[in-house]
């Protein structure tokens, strides 16, 4: 152990006596290493980070599973019913279903997300209240209807006040007397305002659809569960699917339903991405350490000579790359800090997932003292023992002054950095490539005429409008007020409006003589009023649209499709006259009959088309209401509320424009844009490190050559050509191979984001320049260092 502390002692003298190289080095294990650790803390928060519950190991939701097709979906009640009372499974289980509230007594009226649950869900989780108190038993019983409400909705809408327990909250239409504050942690599930107990729900139970958590009992296992539950005789599936009498039950860990693989996908390829960053730059260090080594074979050979053994001479210079390294990694890790602030600020946390804590934990530390070893033994062993295989003989005879010599390595050297910049090159192309699609997504084609719009969503939800007469009364009102309004052009409405509401509703799609084992066809659902096509420019490229009558009656069996799905349920036939049902729609017992063919819009994201089916809008409470502006449409956002008020004063109404949805959508991809881009900048920065690594190490080893050249009569000029020349022709070798690799990137990225050239030639040649100019500043320090070279003092040593 005495040993060990003296050799790492005589590692920081010898660090402390070779600041230009041990700078280098440490800045370059700071950017991989902080790099690395920040994507790392970032997957840890969705995979590895225990959920802020209880015990959350034991914790799984349950759910009904096609055997066939793998799919997935809530279960009815009844399966939940019957699954309850297996007590050799769980220790506690609870069905929940969530929707939106119109909820008013508070502040003002406002749209809340609601969730009713059948048990102490509260009690499951291990959350403990220090505002008020969980649900009782009784609660699920009781005639009085009683709520919890969540934290950030209490700091929200009743100022943190503690006599908000006990004041009346209404919802819907109903009064709910609030009984606690759930924990501010506490946002199960998907940052759920408000609990209400199942038993106060309007409607019967029967049927319902609806999701579970559970408690595994004490000795039961994910899979053991999932064994017994999948003999169960449980009629599970949705009741309108022709095969659900073959779904069973299954079960997964709690935190993989709450983490979509989605996520989890995303972040591991980008921390594979930095693991490559890594691993370039480890390569890097390695040569950058080969020829400081090559520099120091007088001093390897003599300690050999005088009888070190080569075990010890390698352990000491590996002690030296390990102190270098942990020194790096300290500073790569609070480097890590300040990219974890900055992604955890730009990138926020996905919707439902606020529970997710992007900070340091211990394991985040122990990931970046790995690391930094790990860099440490890959850049540093290699050399090490490259640098005590020699002949001490030739060594010590050998003549330092030998002109025009070649440094050892230097083309593994050369190759490392090149290979450096092609990484970087793909990388930053890719996040040019991305941004600039954010770019141009305006314009493109969404299907519609997108110009002019504004959106007013709201919910006709309470018993003023359980009726569809009612509902389709206040439609036809809203629409004759709105489009009474100055600078108003047209209004329409619909139950949702392309890329301004993302809660789109999907239905599998059984048409007329199907066969019940045919390939599953889903189709997005949308339910609008009769002037909906012609407001949004939606071009109708067979038969009709509805009546404004048909439109606004719940008995009209009629639907239109978009071009997808015609093609995909007849693509040899007429379409029209055809009848489809729908498994998941309200009306899902009545054949609908095809009146007409319109184009394909996006639906939720842009370039998401797929198939798509438009119903009449007496089916749906949700309403959003369009109106296309002769001009500016944010001017008739606010006289628009209060058109909307003048009919109903609390429905909460949310507004907003087009142009700023297509905004959100831009930004949103720029921030993509920016995550890559966040790399490229760390590879860009390694690759410029490398670049002057090996520069400055090539002017300082060959010197000799240098001042004879001019003794000979060459100019500063010639020889700063010369260094730069040479920096250019290592960072060309990379940009060579990383043209291959950017074109295959955007290829990839082109798949997966709208908007992405495959083969953007203008990008990535402007990803090259960039490298290019990068390196020749790179190179420029070396270069003046060369030019200062006094030839009679390096000639006279």
């Amino acid at each position: 152990m005495n040993s060990f502390f003296q050799d790492v002692q005589v590692a920081v003298r010898q660090i402390g006596r070779q600041r230009a190289f041990s700078t280098i080095v440490i800045v370059t294990v700071a950017l991989g290493v902080g790099a690395t650790t920040t994507f790392f803390s970032i997957l840890n928060a969705f995979v590895f980070r225990p959920l802020p519950y209880s015990d959350p190991a034991r914790l799984i939701s349950v759910h009904a599973a096609d055997p066939v097709r793998a799919h997935r979906s809530e279960l009815r009640y009844e399966a939940f019913s019957g699954l309850s009372q297996s007590g050799a499974l769980f220790r506690s289980a609870v069905a929940y279903a969530s929707r939106d509230y119109n909820a008013s007594g508070a502040r003002s009226a406002v749209r809340a997300t609601g969730t009713e649950v059948s048990g102490d869900l509260f009690g499951l989780l291990g959350a403990s209240f220090a505002v008020g108190r969980p649900f009782l038993p009784e609660d699920f019983r009781s005639t009085t209807p009683v709520a919890v409400i969540g934290h950030a909705f209490w700091v929200r809408h009743y100022a943190r006040d503690p006599s908000a327990v006990g004041s009346t909250l209404v919802l819907d239409g109903r009064a709910y007397q609030i009984v606690g504050v759930a924990p501010e942690t506490f946002a199960f599930p998907h940052d759920t305002d408000i609990w209400l107990p199942f038993a106060l729900g309007s409607g019967s139970l029967a049927g319902r659809r609806v999701e579970v958590v559970a408690r595994l009992q004490d000795g039961v296992t994910v899979e053991q569960a999932n064994a017994a539950m999948a003999g169960m005789s449980v009629d599970a599936g949705p009741a309108n699917d022709p095969r659900h009498a073959e779904w069973r039950i299954g079960c997964a860990a709690l935190r993989d339903s709450m983490t979509s693989s989605k996520h989890r996908n995303v972040i591991g390829a980008l921390l594979t991405a930095t693991f490559v960053v890594l691993l370039i730059a480890c390569g890097n260090l390695a040569g950058l350490l080969l020829a400081h080594l090559n520099g120091r074979r007088h001093e390897i050979a003599v300690r050999a000579a005088l009888g070190a053994r080569r075990s010890r001479i390698v352990a000491l210079l590996l002690i030296e790359s390990l102190v270098l390294a942990i020194a790096g990694g300290a500073c790569g890790t609070l480097l890590a800090q300040w990219g974890i602030d900055v992604f955890g600020a730009t990138l926020g946390k996905p919707d439902g997932m606020g529970w997710l804590n992007y900070g340091i934990d211990g394991r985040v530390l122990l990931f970046a003292l790995l690391a930094s070893s790990v860099t440490a033994v890959l850049f540093g062993l290699a050399p090490a023992i490259g640098a005590t295989r020699v002949d001490l003989r030739s060594v010590l005879q050998e003549d330092e002054r030998a002109v025009g010599g070649a440094p050892r390595g230097q083309r593994l050297r050369v190759a490392l950095v090149a290979a450096q910049v092609a990484v970087s090159l793909g990388l930053i192309a890719a996040a040019s490539s991305i941004v600039a699609s954010s770019l141009g997504l305006g314009s493109y084609d969404p299907g519609f005429d997108r110009q002019g719009l504004a959106v007013l969503h709201l919910t006709l939800a309470g018993s003023a409008y359980d009726s569809a007469s009612a509902r389709m009364a206040f439609v036809r009102s809203a629409l004759e007020r709105l489009g009474s309004l100055p600078g108003v052009s047209a209004a329409t409405a619909a139950s949702h409006v392309p890329l301004a509401d993302r809660d789109v509703p999907y239905s599998d799609v059984f048409f007329e003589g199907s066969d019940a084992n045919a390939p599953r066809v889903s189709a997005s659902l949308r339910f609008v009023a009769g002037s909906y096509v012609r407001t949004l420019g939606i071009p109708i490229r067979n038969g009709r649209t509805f009546s404004d009558a048909e439109a606004l009656d719940p008995r009209t069996p009629m639907v239109l499709v978009n071009e997808t799905l015609a093609r995909r349920l007849w693509p040899a036939a007429d379409p029209i006259g055809r009848r489809l049902r729908l498994s998941g729609s309200p009306t899902a017992d009545v054949w609908f009959t095809v009146v007409g063919v319109v184009g394909d819009v996006w639906v939720r994201n842009p370039g998401d088309s797929g198939s798509q089916i438009y119903l009449p809008l007496a089916h749906s409470r949700d309403i959003s209401v369009v109106m296309r502006a002769a001009h500016d449409p944010g001017a008739l956002l606010s006289p628009a509320r209060r058109a909307i008020a003048t009919i109903d004063g609390g429905l909460p109404v949310t507004t907003r424009t087009m142009d700023d949805v297509f905004a959100w959508y831009a930004g949103d991809r720029r921030l993509q844009g920016f995550v890559v881009g966040s790399l490229g900048l760390v590879a860009l920065l390694l690759a410029k490190l490398g670049v002057f690594a090996v520069m400055a190490l090539l002017v300082a080893q060959q010197r000799r050559e240098i001042a004879i050249r001019l003794a000979l009569g060459s100019s500063t000029d010639a020889v700063r050509r010369l260094v730069l020349g040479r920096g250019l022709r290592v960072a060309l070798g990379g940009i060579g191979v990383g043209l291959i690799l950017a074109i295959a990137m955007t290829m990839f990225l082109s798949s997966i984001f709208y908007g992405v050239r495959p083969v953007d030639l203008r990008t990535v040649a402007g990803s090259a320049a960039v490298l290019a100019v990068s390196a020749l500043f790179a190179s420029w320090w070396p270069a003046r260092r060369a030019m200062k070279v006094d030839p009679m003092a390096v000639l006279r040593n």
